[in-house]
């Protein structure tokens, strides 16, 4: 929470953050839809999403631009992230609603704490239980990066996160990709047993 102890927010699937975004848009806050576009599409943390500007992400023509270059508050790292369709929808329908907005001020003008309170009570009023949060959303971005790649170094390069290991943990894949890794090497090892079965070889026994 702000100002208290850093909390383990729950993992969102991209699937869930759009639809908090969808649903958001039909409620008619599209500021609040905006704030989650940014969060999850960008992978943005909570203070990053509140302070990007409509410079950032419209070209000269009032375009959403494909491509976003920012740098992170926190880490101070920049990072160039690609435009999903349904960031661009989204930051088009709010920007249209207000007309031509000015350039420099925030797209989502609201405090930290504010950006907080929204989605948290977006996800009690869709049913959502466990402990929602921003960082769900910049979740939601790094699982669907990762589940691209299957590289946790280079999803690090997309998600903007200096440690393979740390991403893991963040997102929750750590024991998981261990397991994998486990049932990985048992089938190959069968692969072998039979190996040598066929040949008529001695399987050597380890012994303590």
């Amino acid at each position: 929470m702000p100002g208290g102890k850093p909390t383990k927010a729950d993992v969102l699937s991209m699937a869930e953050a759009r639809a908090m975004v969808c649903y958001l848009r039909d409620n008619g806050d599209l500021r609040g839809a905006a704030l989650v576009a940014l969060a999850s599409g960008y992978g943005l943390r909570v203070g990053d999403a509140v302070s990007l500007t409509w410079r950032a992400v419209l070209d000269d023509a009032g375009g959403i631009r494909a491509t976003v270059n920012f740098t992170e508050e926190k880490t101070g790292s920049k990072r160039i992230v690609h435009t999903f369709p349904f960031v661009g929808r989204t930051l088009r329908e709010w920007a249209d609603a207000q007309g031509m907005p000015d350039l420099d001020a925030p797209i989502v003008p609201v405090s930290t704490v504010t950006g907080w309170r929204i989605v948290k009570r977006t996800a009690e009023a869709m049913g959502k239980r466990g402990n929602i949060s921003p960082h769900s959303l910049r979740k939601a971005f790094c699982t669907f990066a990762y589940e691209q790649t299957h590289d946790p170094v280079l999803t690090c390069d997309v998600t903007g996160h200096a440690n393979p290991a740390n991403l893991m943990a963040y997102i929750g894949r750590e024991r998981q990709v261990v397991e994998d890794v486990w049932t990985s090497m048992m089938k190959a090892e069968r692969k072998l047993e039979k190996w040598h079965g066929k040949k008529g070889a001695a399987i050597a026994t380890v012994r303590a």
